[in-house]
């Protein structure tokens, strides 16, 4: 019986550890009581020797191995111990290495297996990763780093096991451009670790996906001949070259143009083109590997060129001259025309001229108005298989400026006085410059009252507004108030504006200057009282704003006789 005993226990010691389950004492001291019981029974009901006989039978390195192993996740019942009749085939029992009571739980501290990395799908908003699960990790780690910088893998972003199955569900595991995870333009290597417990596996396969390139902005498009068109864009920093296509529709298909294999290259010009035909653009930016995610898309169509070279001048007080250089290939020119009261205006040009012959490049244009502004739209012209083909515009605008004008602008007045000289002339040395000029204007026979008489009064002005100081008293004769003026005062070799002859001084002594109520000069401006005080936009004042002139209101400072060209 001691030696049943000992078989049995050596039977629970072995098949424990050929499981790798641990027996709580408490189990296996419960196990031994029910077998003394029945060891009890068995001694009361049989003989010693057919007891021994039983023993005599059991090799003493042997033992009955179980036919069925334990479910790990099941609490082991205590074990029955087998009668002779109940013991099958004899087995060898393997020899077990170390104590079975400190073996680990199988798998929990094992370092878990290393995902294998699927896909890194790159695009404008960033990169989409997906990989495989491993059994039994708790969370992910994704690493990357940018191609060819030398620099080790970074840890980018974290799953948790128990989100894997939805993450990937809506295509994996996403690194942002907005939140700067990854940046347009780069190339990365990435790689995935799994974790459990704190222990990390192996790196996985790692993966290579390259961001597209920036868009190319400030594209254009223009013809510069006939056959030919120019594209031009900004320069991107960090690119390898320009990838430029084209096709004869807006939607396509395109096809490659050129590949310019040079980040400093901003312009390309396409060539060979025909005329009359309109061709679309799109330019990219390359990569290593990629290209810009998306180009913006220009037309261009393929005509002359716009006239260069405009030139205008005045022929005469109403008549105006232009010229330009021929365009090669046209049959001619059109050209378009409006009128305003300045430049700033926008009038609706409207056809004006048409000239045939690809010399014909000079225009006469009568009856223009002085101090108005004519708008100009020349462009060259071809007849193609019965279609005429407008080239580009050449946009030109001019005063009729024979005279001077209210709107002539102060570089104009200082071209029209000085031409190229960059200071005034020396008021000592001016005289030269200067003519005499003689004017009609309307005075009183007698008095400062009754019958108004023609006189005409003499003064000196530079010779280069003379014209212009003919028509200002001109229109003054001819206006309604017949304004009475018995002094003109012009050029004279003193310092300002008189001195350049390029101001007049009217009846001074009722037309005063004054600073505050300090009286400068004269006697008083008074034009309620005095019919030679010049009254506010009055025929004199209106007449010489029109052409330019003003009155020498500054401000604390008041000169009523005074008119000059320059302002002062």
């Amino acid at each position: 019986m001691k030696l049943l005993k000992t078989c049995f226990r050596l039977y629970l010691i072995v098949s424990l550890s050929i499981t790798g389950f641990s027996v709580s004492a408490e189990a296996a001291e419960k196990g031994e009581q029910e077998l003394r019981a029945e060891e009890q029974i068995k001694i009361n009901a049989e003989t010693v020797s057919a007891a021994q006989a039983s023993a005599d039978a059991i090799a003493p390195t042997k033992v009955i191995l179980p036919t069925k192993t334990m479910e790990p996740t099941k609490t082991m019942a205590p074990a029955k111990s087998p009668t002779p009749t109940e013991l099958p085939e004899q087995t060898t029992i393997p020899t077990p290495t170390g104590s079975p009571f400190e073996s680990p739980t199988p798998g929990l501290d094992e370092k878990p297996a290393p995902p294998i990395l699927h896909t890194a799908t790159a695009d404008e908003k960033g990169i989409r990763i997906i990989f495989s699960s491993v059994e039994g990790a708790q969370s992910y780690s994704i690493y990357i780093r940018k191609v060819g910088r030398g620099r080790g893998f970074t840890e980018i972003s974290e799953l948790a096991a128990d989100r894997y199955e939805a993450v990937m569900a809506q295509g994996g595991v996403f690194l942002s451009v907005e939140e700067e995870d990854v940046e347009i333009g780069e190339s990365y290597e990435i790689m995935v670790r799994s974790s459990k417990r704190y222990i990390v596996s192996e790196d996985s396969n790692i993966i290579r996906a390259d961001m597209p390139q920036q868009i190319v902005t400030d594209v254009t498009a223009k013809a510069l001949s006939q056959s030919s068109v120019k594209i031009e864009w900004d320069m991107l920093q960090g690119v390898n070259g320009y990838e430029i296509q084209y096709s004869l529709t807006e939607n396509g298909p395109y096809q490659t143009a050129v590949i310019l294999p040079d980040d400093s290259v901003t312009s390309w010009v396409h060539r060979d083109l025909e005329i009359g035909t309109t061709y679309y653009y799109k330019v990219y930016a390359l990569g290593e590997v990629t290209k810009s995610y998306s180009a913006s898309v220009v037309k261009c169509l393929v005509t002359f060129e716009k006239p260069k070279g405009i030139q205008s001048t005045m022929a005469g007080p109403a008549k105006m001259k232009l010229s330009w250089q021929k365009v090669s290939g046209a049959d001619g020119y059109i050209i378009y025309r409006s009128e305003t009261k300045n430049e700033w205006s926008k009038g609706k040009p409207k056809k004006y001229k048409v000239l045939r012959g690809e010399k014909k490049t000079k225009l006469t244009v009568p009856k223009v108005k002085n101090g108005r502004c004519y708008h100009y739209e020349i462009m060259a012209y071809a007849v193609k298989k019965g279609v005429t083909i407008e080239g580009n515009v050449a946009s030109y605008n001019r005063y009729a400026d024979y005279y001077g004008h209210e709107n002539e602008s102060y570089q104009n007045r200082w071209k029209r006085i000085y031409q190229n000289k960059k200071t005034e002339y020396d008021h000592r040395k001016s005289g030269k410059y200067m003519t005499t000029i003689r004017v009609k204007v309307w005075d009183f026979a007698r008095g400062m009252s009754g019958r108004k008489v023609t006189k005409v009064k003499t003064f000196s002005v530079h010779k280069k507004i003379a014209p212009t100081m003919k028509k200002i008293f001109q229109e003054i004769y001819r206006g309604k108030e017949r304004a009475p003026i018995y002094e003109i005062g012009g050029y004279s070799a003193r310092s300002g504006q008189h001195g350049q002859g390029l101001a007049i001084d009217l009846n001074s002594n009722y037309n005063y200057m004054v600073q505050g109520k300090k009286i400068l000069a004269g006697s008083c401006w008074k034009p309620g009282r005095y019919a030679y005080s010049i009254k506010r936009n009055g025929d004199i004042e209106k007449a010489f704003r029109k052409y330019g002139y003003s009155r020498g209101l500054w401000g604390s400072r008041k000169d009523y006789m005074h008119f000059s060209y320059f302002g002062t």
